[in-house]
C-alpha cells in the first residue's frame, strides 16, 4: 500500500508490524522487562516487509526503536520515538471526582479490571484466579468495569462458581478513574492496547482518547498491576517494572502474583 501512495513525505507509526518485529526478542527472553513470572518462552523470527519508502518512522519506546534497528540497521536515521502523551494533571482531576465503590465497609483487597465483556475468554482467567484465591482464603473482591454481550455468560459463571461474593461486575463506568484509584491492585487481563483502553460512552465528557488509558492510569495513581505476560504488556511496562508484574497466563501464577502483591502492600 505504502507504494501506491504518492505524496512528497510519507511518515510510519509502528503499531502492528511491532508485534512482529519483537515477536523473535520477546519469545526468547531478550526483551529487557526482568519482573516475569511463568514459564520461559520460545520460538523463531518471522519474515518482516521493509519500510524503505517511507521518509521517517516512528515507534512508541526505545524497546520498540531498539528492537526495530536491530532488524532494520540501516534505517536509524530516520527511525524516532514518538511517545504516548498521558495528561497527570486530568488523570488526577478525574480520579478525584464523586465515584468510586459502594461497598465502602469491605476492608480485604480490592482487585480492579478495566476490560470489554465478550466470548472471548480473557475474563475467564480472572475467575479461574478468584476462585483458587477464595479456595485459599485470601480476603478480596474482585471489580470488573466493562461491558460487553458476553456478561450474561460471566454472571452464570460467577455464581457457578460460588464466587458471587467475590467478583463483582460493575458495568460500563463513564469515568473508571475513582475506582481505580480507590481500589488495591490493578489487574490487566487481556492485551496491552485493549487493556488500557477504559469503557467510555461516545460522546461522553470523558471520552479524550489517549488519556484513558487504564494501565498507566493505575500506575501515575501509584497502584501496582498484575498483567499477563505477552510483547505489548511487556514494552507498556517497561518503564515502570518496579511497580508491575507479568505473569504467565495460567490460574495458579496470576494468584500467586495476587498474593505477592497484596503481601507489598503491607
Amino acid at each position: 500500500m505504502a507504494e501506491q501512495v504518492h505524496a512528497h513525505r510519507k511518515y510510519l507509526f509502528l503499531f502492528g508490524e511491532t508485534e512482529k518485529i519483537l515477536k523473535y526478542e520477546y519469545k526468547n527472553n531478550k526483551l529487557p522487562f526482568s519482573n516475569v513470572i511463568g514459564k520461559k518462552r520460545g520460538g523463531n523470527l518471522p519474515k518482516i516487509q521493509l519500510y524503505d519508502c517511507f521518509d521517517q518512522i516512528y515507534t512508541a519506546n526505545f524497546v520498540v526503536k531498539s528492537a526495530f534497528l536491530r532488524k532494520y540497521p540501516t534505517l536509524a536515521g530516520r527511525t524516532f520515538i514518538l511517545p504516548e502523551t498521558i495528561h497527570w494533571d486530568r488523570v488526577e482531576r478525574l480520579a478525584a471526582l464523586h465515584g468510586g465503590f459502594a461497598d465502602k465497609d469491605f476492608d480485604g483487597i480490592r482487585i480492579l479490571s478495566v476490560d470489554s465483556i465478550g466470548f472471548r475468554g480473557h475474563f475467564d482467567l480472572a475467575l479461574a484466579a478468584a476462585k483458587r484465591l477464595k479456595e485459599r482464603g485470601f480476603c478480596f473482591r474482585w471489580y470488573l468495569i466493562g461491558d460487553g454481550f458476553g456478561k450474561w455468560r460471566y454472571e452464570l459463571l460467577i455464581r457457578g462458581m460460588g464466587l458471587a461474593d467475590h467478583v463483582i461486575l460493575l458495568g460500563g463506568k463513564a469515568n473508571p478513574y475513582p475506582y481505580i484509584r480507590q481500589c488495591d491492585l490493578y489487574a490487566a487481563i487481556g492485551n496491552a492496547m485493549r487493556s488500557s483502553l477504559c469503557n467510555v460512552p461516545s460522546g461522553s465528557e470523558w471520552n479524550t482518547g489517549s488519556d484513558f488509558i487504564g494501565i498507566e492510569g493505575a500506575l501515575l495513581l501509584e497502584k501496582y498491576v498484575i498483567a499477563t505476560d505477552d510483547v505489548q504488556m511487556h514494552c507498556r511496562l517497561l518503564e515502570w517494572e518496579e511497580d508491575a508484574v507479568l505473569v504467565a497466563a495460567e490460574p495458579n501464577v496470576f494468584a500467586d502474583a495476587v498474593e505477592y502483591m497484596a503481601a507489598e502492600l503491607q
